[in-house]
């Protein structure tokens, strides 16, 4: 073990000593990347479980890995670069609950590939142009030999209409995704987002940057360290082992529900103005008094009041992680516009891919939550939020009735709308958040914080923004789970 320590030290302080400058360093080592962290950190978790030979033996199967990934990426990067478009990697780790014979299968490595050009698509196309096109092509050969699991990501700017832009980014990914059928890769294997404009890498405000947006992203799963409940990895339990199509899904939307997360922590604020947009029905024809507060704030108390939550462990990857800004918590509802995703879909059959929805939130099994607002009476339901990531079952209905204040009980229905419902983690709970999608409802938009706890079924806060004329106004809401 000292030995595996002392090579180590010695790596290290080669690294940081060499006379050669960093760009030199990154062009050597960059190629090899995969190989040298694959047998670093397979040495020492070999030699975590059987010492100075579990070392070695680690190292070995973590180069083999490594090599895996430097073969890919070498490939996709020498194919990108004919066709003069950049690519960056980022090994991701999900975590899930995935049945198969060998055990439950918890979490599991994917390779995202983003690519990106200022020539890649059109403004308004769904095909890429002829060189991106000839890229595809060739990068569906290197992918059709090694039978993994492709997810491909559509991406749009921010021109035009939110939804339309995801419908326009996932024709994309469908477009890159008949490439990839006609190259060979198995239809069966193959699963396809359009994500919109929901997560940008460059300022919509130029020309260029929206070139830039327009973009798409390949996510393979393939070569990972699923392990099961006895420790072992999957290859060890059952050389036979593969991947289920249930267990295939539960990763991929793993995957997707975690990149939704990073909406909150987008890649690109625009720095002439932090919010995404501005509000969604700024026209509210039917406005009710609920009293409260006139407010120009763009400022979350809300998710103060919730706490930052805990920053993720570092982990030794293989590829470096995105940047992240947080403008979506740092502002409230009334700042932000709601981010207009799509569901992960296979191309096979081009239905959306289910989800487990075994396990609930305590006390947010689609139930309904409630409260007072002035004189009136709110209602949300159905709540339903899953353990998993705090993922959303389906977006709620807000309902407002009047009050018989003789008997304090809700009294007439005055209206319900629908919702657009995003949820983001705190320390102490999560951030609830709602945005109304019609115009005549007088309330625009809820942040609410939620606790996550057995038990606690009432909100630790919350705040309604509507509209009352020209003017915005605050008002608290602390709705509960009712009881039935």
């Amino acid at each position: 073990m000292k030995r595996i320590k002392y090579c180590l030290y010695v790596f290290a302080l080669s690294a940081l000593l060499s006379s050669c400058t960093m760009q030199q360093f990154n062009e050597i080592v960059d190629p090899h990347i995969g190989k040298i962290v694959g047998c670093i950190g397979g040495a020492i978790a070999g030699a975590a479980i059987k010492g100075e030979k579990g070392a070695y033996w680690g190292c070995a199967a973590g180069m083999a890995l490594g090599t895996y990934y430097d073969f890919r990426k070498n490939r996709i990067k020498e194919v990108a670069k004919q066709a003069n478009m950049d690519v960056a990697f980022d090994e991701v780790e999900v975590t899930t609950i995935v049945d198969s014979p060998a055990g439950v299968s918890e979490s599991s490595k994917l390779l995202s590939s983003s690519l990106v050009s200022e020539s890649m698509f059109n403004s308004g196309a769904i095909s890429p142009n002829v060189k991106p096109t000839r890229a595809f092509h060739e990068m569906a050969k290197a992918y059709a030999v090694t039978g993994a699991k492709i997810m491909i990501i559509g991406h749009s700017d921010s021109q035009g209409n939110a939804s339309f832009n995801q419908r326009l980014s996932e024709k994309r990914a469908v477009s890159i995704a008949n490439i990839f059928s006609a190259g060979g890769v198995d239809k069966n294997d193959v699963y396809y987002q359009g994500v919109g404009e929901s997560q940008p890498i460059a300022s919509n405000l130029t020309e260029q940057g929206r070139a830039l947006n327009r973009r798409v992203e390949i996510v393979e799963l393939g070569a990972s360290a699923k392990r099961n409940e006895k420790g072992k990895t999957l290859a060890q339990a059952d050389k036979a082992q593969k991947l289920t199509e249930k267990g295939t899904d539960q990763l991929l939307t793993a995957y997707t529900i975690k990149q939704k997360e990073n909406i909150r922590n987008v890649k690109y604020r625009e720095p002439e103005s932090p919010q995404r947009k501005p509000p969604l029905a700024p026209s509210r024809t039917k406005v009710l008094d609920l009293g409260g507060a006139t407010t120009t704030s763009k400022d979350s108390r809300i998710f103060k009041v919730l706490g930052e939550a805990e920053p993720a462990k570092f982990t030794f990857g293989l590829f470096s992680k995105a940047q992240a800004d947080d403008v979506a918590t740092t502002y409230n509802c009334s700042a932000v516009q709601p981010a207009v995703t799509g569901e992960l879909k296979k191309y096979s059959s081009g239905r959306a891919v289910k989800h487990n929805t075994a396990k609930f939130l305590p006390g947010m099994n689609k139930s309904v939550w409630s409260g007072y607002i002035s004189n009136y009476y709110v209602s949300i339901a159905p709540v339903g939020v899953l353990r998993d990531n705090f993922r959303i079952t389906q977006p709620p209905e807000i309902s407002i009735y009047t009050v018989d204040e003789k008997k304090n009980i809700a009294k007439n229905s005055l209206f319900k709308v629908n919702t657009i419902a995003e949820t983001y983690e705190g320390k102490h709970g999560f951030l609830y958040r709602l945005y109304t999608t019609s115009a005549e409802s007088t309330i625009e938009c809820m942040d609410i914080a939620m606790p996550r706890k057995a038990g606690q079924f009432v909100a630790y806060d919350g705040e309604v923004y509507y509209q009352d004329g020209t003017v915005k106004r605050v008002v608290g809401f602390k709705p509960k789970r009712l009881q039935i």
